[in-house]
């Protein structure tokens, strides 16, 4: 007759983390978010637009802004 060998619960194997997915990056377009700020549209309408979340457009929107006074002026 074998013998089985019992395991208590603080000898269970460990589970092994997998790596999460790389996310590919996704490419925004700059320019079609501004113009469609500019012709009045609302975070909100980008963002379902350009397929984004509302926070990630607001901040898309703000860094242009930024970038263009520093540069000078819109």
């Amino acid at each position: 007759m074998a013998k089985t060998k019992s395991v208590s619960k603080s000898q269970k194997p460990k589970k092994v983390k997998e790596k999460p997915e790389e996310k590919a990056l996704k490419r925004i377009d700059i320019g079609k978010i501004m113009a469609l700020k500019r012709a009045g549209w609302t975070d909100e309408d980008i963002a379902a637009e350009m397929r984004m979340e509302p926070a990630a457009v607001s901040k898309v929107i703000r860094q242009c802004i930024r970038r263009h006074l520093a540069e000078g002026g819109l």
